[in-house]
């Protein structure tokens, strides 16, 4: 774990799986993003976590289709009030029976 710098958060999860026996999971997130799973002593995963840090975002366009008149109408978005457009999007055609062609 030394490679991954210092831990800046851990939660604890501890049960009783017999009388007088405990059993302990620790997950850990480092100063380099990973993300750590230890059961007892022993290391059960890491995930590095590429994101931690984003320095570009791009914006990926919804199919023409979808896109609501009044929407391409105003040109004028800033970045932040069209990813809460598309998610907003993104979460009314998940609510409608999953469908493929949203």
């Amino acid at each position: 774990m030394a490679s991954h710098g210092l831990i800046l958060h851990a939660a604890i999860d501890v049960a009783n799986t017999k009388e007088y026996t405990f059993f302990s999971r620790n997950i850990l997130t480092t100063q380099s993003g990973s993300i750590q799973q230890w059961k007892q002593e022993q290391n059960i995963w890491t995930r590095e976590e590429s994101l931690t840090e984003v320095i570009v975002a791009d914006v990926v366009e919804l199919p023409e289709g979808t896109v609501s008149q009044d929407i391409l109408e105003d040109r004028t978005e800033t970045f932040l009030e069209r990813l809460t457009r598309q998610i907003s999007d993104l979460q009314v055609c998940i609510s409608k029976e999953k469908s493929i062609n949203c």
